[in-house]
């Protein structure tokens, strides 16, 4: 926690009894801190009303605290109060808010903000509608290593949304994140190589990242790739065309 020198022995005594799960106590000593215009002390009291730690469960509350320190600049309270607006948690939906809000995290590169904005320039959500703009946002977070951005980025250069069409840089894009263990990912990387679309047409490595991609938790995850694992049976499917 980050914070001025006054008060700095209340708040490392906060982190502490944070740390040691007494949350009881942390609210008690960071409360008097956030009221006093501390930031960071802001931005954890926010945490413990959206946790319900140490107090009772208050999305209101929590919101208006994040907003405190998001107007500070505090980094994370600005991309948890865009997130907040944009689900309408706390406070009523505003999908003009939330983009405001992701943008200026963005700004300052917090990579979940910048795949938050590439995504409503993608939906146009509370800005107009920009591929251009979302491609780039989405380039943003994906270099800091944000793995579904990085799946969404070689979504878009499969489908050439904001950019010339590259199966290339969508390969090169859909294998980082496939590596990471990302369902979607790998099923499109098997599509990849049983067309040999930018890649060798290679029914085995095809077969690798549909079998890795079945072992997805998600219903849909295994419907999809069950499907994925029937086109090696003859079934001629171009994804391109999705």
């Amino acid at each position: 926690m980050q914070h001025s020198d006054e008060g700095s022995d209340a708040a490392k005594a906060a982190e502490l009894a944070y740390s040691e799960g007494d949350f009881a106590k942390a609210f008690f000593l960071v409360k008097p801190l956030a009221e006093n215009g501390d930031a960071s002390a802001q931005f954890h009291l926010g945490l413990l009303y959206s946790d319900g730690k140490g107090v009772p469960l208050d999305l209101a509350q929590s919101f208006g605290w994040f907003s405190k320190a998001a107007e500070q600049g505090h980094l994370e309270a600005q991309f948890i109060v865009a997130s907040m607006f944009n689900l309408g948690q706390g406070v009523a939906q505003d999908k003009t808010e939330a983009a405001k809000w992701a943008r200026r995290a963005a700004e300052q590169g917090h990579a979940g903000a910048q795949h938050a904005l590439a995504s409503r320039y993608f939906e146009g959500e509370g800005v107009p509608k920009d591929y251009v703009q979302a491609l780039f946002w989405f380039h943003k977070a994906a270099e800091q290593g944000h793995t579904v951005a990085q799946y969404n980025l070689g979504y878009m250069y499969v489908t050439g949304r904001g950019v010339t069409a590259d199966y290339s840089e969508a390969a090169k894009w859909f294998r980082m994140t496939a590596e990471r263990g990302y369902a979607r990912a790998q099923l499109n990387l098997g599509d990849l190589y049983r067309l040999g679309v930018s890649v060798p047409q290679d029914p085995v490595q095809a077969y690798k990242w549909f079998a890795l991609a079945f072992s997805g938790t998600t219903e849909s995850d295994i419907r999809a790739t069950s499907h994925a694992l029937s086109r090696l049976g003859g079934c001629q499917h171009d994804p391109r065309a999705d």
